[in-house]
């Protein structure tokens, strides 16, 4: 059970329009989300000096802006957050990578292989399966959606993305667990169908990182 008060402040990247929406729908009593945002990186990761410059600029102003009214910092992002580990680092305060925490849950939970569903295109999704397979996660089975940008990814419909999941349950394939990929996919309408899943264990971007900000906040001094 999280602690009667606490703080959970959030980074948002520009083009992401479903990370406050499940956080603000999960949050409970006694426990509010401050949220603050910082500019999209354009196009995958930044790269050059330049780029890379910025970037952690950006990521440094958002944390400043956000750290004095919150007990621990979520970094909304998932894609490109395993090239960035030094972002636990800029604050004091604990900060959650999302990505992190669905990995965390799986070997807890002695997962060793997934389902994974994926809102990128081919090429993002590929390489977040060599990711999680870096990670001692085999992926059994992908599915990608192909959506164009962070807005399109946010306005997934539910019924869709339930069909997905639907499908990785009924199919013969072997794996320990179902991801879904994206802090800018909304998971909040699938909550309540995530949770009460016998068959196997679901894990979702925002669900998993909020979960995770509410433990943390018991043990928040």
């Amino acid at each position: 059970m999280p602690r009667s008060k606490g703080r959970i402040g959030l980074i948002v990247p520009a083009n992401n329009a479903a990370i406050e929406y499940d956080f603000w729908k999960m949050v409970p009593e006694g426990v509010t989300v401050h949220s603050t945002r910082m500019p999209s990186v354009k196009g995958d990761e930044p790269y050059n000096a330049q780029e890379i410059s910025k970037f952690k600029s950006d990521l440094q102003s958002a944390i400043s802006l956000i750290d004095k009214v919150s007990d621990l910092i979520v970094y909304g992002r998932t894609y490109g957050s395993r090239y960035h580990s030094g972002i636990i680092n800029l604050s004091n305060k604990k900060i959650i990578l999302p990505e992190e925490e669905v990995i965390k849950k799986l070997k807890s939970n002695n997962a060793k292989s997934i389902y994974m569903i994926s809102p990128y295109n081919k090429r993002r999704t590929i390489d977040t399966i060599r990711f999680f397979e870096y990670r001692s996660i085999r992926v059994s089975k992908y599915v990608y959606m192909d959506k164009k940008s962070g807005v399109e990814i946010s306005d997934t419909k539910t019924a869709d993305l339930y069909g997905l999941v639907k499908g990785a349950l009924e199919s013969s394939d072997n794996f320990d667990a179902v991801y879904i990929a994206s802090t800018a996919l909304s998971t909040y309408g699938m909550k309540r169908y995530i949770d009460s899943s016998e068959s196997k264990l679901i894990l979702t971007e925002n669900i998993t990182a909020f979960e995770s900000a509410l433990r943390l906040l018991d043990n928040v001094d």
